[in-house]
């Protein structure tokens, strides 16, 4: 029977025909940032920022969400609401891929309200959709059935055949799930001819895919096959790789139900060849682990070993711990056949570790399923209640009226009192308008100061941009001709040769420092986004990035386990990076390291970063934070001088402080401090609330030798 990690792909998949392209394409990125560049439009620069951050939702999805939340920004300020709402799609499928479900779902439902509020309703079932696919993921049935069904409704209403299609293939799902089969019967049949007639052919697989899910349900395994195989047609005729490798791996289920090995094992290998060059590790992984099961069924323990291996690598680039779990399992059982006990135990090991991991995992995730049905629960009470206080008073005034017309009180009194009300209240409506005009005044005047400051922000932007254009041109042609010049002085004059090395060393260094200028004066430009952040991602993501720069330098960087917090990831990504990066490069060390440590003190997350490099004299540790101050010539130790004063203009926007400790040739600790509490904007402060585990154990490593 079809998995549940098989049924989030393909609902995720009719998610994404909806929202834009599948798969994050490198040329498509590059090329539309080069489109960017020379943009001048703000519509056309914002349409272009929410393509890229679209395109980096699967391979990238902290940078989807941090451009989303920058082109929400832009998007305000330009009065674009149309690209306003795609880039708050784009955050929610970015939320969704950071596996933070709460977020997105509260995403989706602000923009299903904008959406209905501009008109755009396209936007809008869109956004029920996924509303309906995240509470089907967090298990609320009956949230995602009315999801589901508003989405399809409002598709059929504006005439978008394929969105209908779509949305009733997902309710179909969740009914199928149900054991509603009948019900999901005539969906389907009303789905089909529409499908049939669409143009865009891979929703017709889609449907026929679905179809033949819910007849293997229903052990009708002759019928879903011949559906299965009419999917595998279909989206070979549109070149749908996706659907066709689903379409395979259901064939080699059903033959597998049917106990043909043979069989299985083929529609298993086309399914793997096709996924190889398709590119997605999570489906990738998925192949893997059916030819590992496939071969181990048939007792071939050599091929089992080598697609777990494979499979291995893939799941831990989609960091997938529940098939990690399953690779581990079978290597265990395989080296076991193979006699090779001492591996076959250890494989064990790793399997009953990831099987303690995804506890853990699972634990974490209903109670975040709880929360959310606990949030969502109080929102009802609370909404009934103002429903029955409202009946309450409802029913008090009817009463009060039939009390007054009963007694009959003097029309005198009730004519003076309405005369008094009424003087009251036109006083009241001249004193109201006067103060409106007041407002209006000063209403204007502020939108007047903010349309000044806006257009002295965007010329001081532009003005960054064109100086650090022109002055990297001609860098790039003194290297360019630098190069030249030594292509033809080759065995003429060594000398000379080397005044030109010198030419060209001095202007890469003038590259970084142009580079280092332009990202310290971009600190000021967006506000740091606060949310709740695993630091341990933000390092690894930092030790992902400086990879190359680690095995260039011998150098090792590690760390020990890191809390959740409340702050700013990207700033905290570059502010962690420069000081990773100044522990290396001031360091004469044959094996330089870092060490990253943490520990909560005096309502301060306090991070310290330890390294063996030159060290600091007590006399010039308070320089060193000043813009373009260096203590060392650039021959031995590159850098522009800037690095130390970006990290400390960091860490005063995240409200917090930064020092250093050090002695002379004894390496250096960089401590930085983050508030627990923080001012948000001058609203209420947010308390974070962080049991610090133990780090008596040995600190996690990170290591590129």
């Amino acid at each position: 029977m079809e998995s549940a990690p098989m049924k989030q792909v393909i609902i995720w998949l009719v998610l994404f025909l909806l929202s834009g392209p599948l798969l994050a394409n490198q040329g498509l990125i590059d090329s539309l940032e080069l489109l960017l560049v020379s943009e001048e439009n703000p519509q056309i620069q914002l349409q272009l920022r929410n393509k890229i951050a679209f395109n980096y939702y699967r391979n990238n999805p902290d940078k989807t969400v941090r451009m989303s939340l920058e082109n929400i920004k832009m998007a305000e300020e330009i009065g674009d609401e149309e690209g306003r709402l795609s880039a708050m799609n784009n955050l929610a499928v970015g939320q969704v891929f950071q596996n933070k479900s709460q977020k997105a779902l509260e995403t989706f439902k602000l923009l299903e309200e904008d959406g209905r509020k501009s008109g755009f309703m396209t936007i809008v079932h869109r956004a029920c959709n996924n509303q309906g696919s995240i509470f089907r993921d967090l298990g609320q049935t009956e949230s995602a059935i009315e999801a589901y069904q508003e989405a399809f409704t409002i598709a059929k209403m504006q005439k978008d055949d394929e969105a209908y299609c779509l949305y009733l293939n997902n309710l179909v799902s969740l009914l199928i799930d149900q054991g509603e089969f009948e019900k999901a019967q005539r969906y389907y049949d009303n789905a089909m001819p529409v499908a049939s007639n669409l143009e865009n052919k891979s929703v017709l697989a889609i449907i026929t895919h679905g179809l033949g899910n819910l007849y293997e349900k229903t052990d009708r395994y002759a019928l879903a096959s011949e559906q299965f195989k009419d999917a595998l047609r279909i989206s070979r005729a549109t070149g749908d790789t996706q659907s066709e490798i689903q379409a395979l791996s259901s064939l080699a289920r059903i033959e597998q139900n049917k106990g043909n090995s043979k069989k299985t094992l083929q529609y298993n290998l086309e399914a793997y060849e096709l996924a190889k060059d398709y590119g997605a590790a999570r489906v990738l992984t998925e192949t893997y682990l059916a030819l590992a099961k496939n071969y181990f069924d048939r007792k071939d323990l050599n091929k089992t070993v080598e697609m777990s291996v494979l499979g291995l690598e893939e799941a831990h680039k989609a960091m997938n711990l529940a098939i990690q779990a399953e690779f581990y399992k079978l290597l265990s059982k395989a080296k076991e056949g193979q006699s090779e006990f001492p591996l076959a135990l250890h494989y064990h090991k790793l399997f009953k570790a990831k099987e303690d991991s995804l506890a853990v995992a699972s634990q974490k995730q209903k109670i975040k399923e709880l929360t959310l049905k606990y949030d969502l629960k109080e929102k009802d009470e609370e909404n009934f209640r103002l429903r029955q206080n409202q009946e309450r008073q409802t029913l008090e005034l009817k009463q009060r009226t039939i009390i007054v017309f009963l007694v009959g009180l003097g029309l005198f009194l009730v004519s003076l009192i309405a005369l008094l009300l009424y003087r009251n209240n036109r006083r009241r409506v001249l004193y109201n308008q006067e103060l409106k005009e007041e407002v209006k005044l000063a209403i204007k005047d502020l939108e007047t100061s903010n349309h000044q400051l806006k257009m002295s922000n965007r010329e001081l932007e532009r003005f960054t941009h064109i100086a650090s254009h022109d002055l990297k041109e001609p860098l790039r042609n003194i290297t360019s001709f630098v190069r030249l010049i030594e292509r033809r002085l080759v065995g003429k004059n060594e000398g000379l040769r080397e005044y030109l090395q010198f030419v060209q060393n001095n202007a890469k260094q003038m590259h970084i420092l142009i580079e280092d200028v332009l990202e310290f004066s971009k600190l000021s430009k967006f506000n740091p986004v606060f949310e709740q952040i695993e630091v341990g991602n933000v390092i690894k993501q930092v030790s992902m990035a400086m990879e190359t720069f680690l095995k260039e330098r011998n150098a090792s960087l590690l760390f020990d386990e890191m809390p959740d917090i409340y702050s700013s990831e990207s700033q905290l990504y570059i502010l962690f990076k420069n000081i990773i990066e100044n522990g290396i490069i001031f360091n004469d060390s044959p094996h330089p390291r870092v060490l990253v440590t943490y520990k909560l003190k005096d309502g301060y997350h306090v991070f310290s970063f330890k390294d063996n490099g030159i060290g600091i004299e007590e006399k010039y540790q308070k320089k060193i934070f000043g813009m373009f101050d260096r203590l060392h010539g650039r021959v031995k130790h590159k850098g522009s001088g800037l690095g130390l004063s970006i990290c400390k203009k960091i860490v005063q926007r995240l409200q917090g402080q930064i020092s250093v400790e050090s002695k002379k040739d004894k390496g250096s600790t960089f401590i930085i401090k983050l508030p627990q509490e923080l001012d948000l904007d001058n609203k209420s402060n947010v308390t974070i609330q962080f049991n610090p585990k133990s780090l008596e154990k040995e600190p996690v490593t990170e290591q590129v030798n």
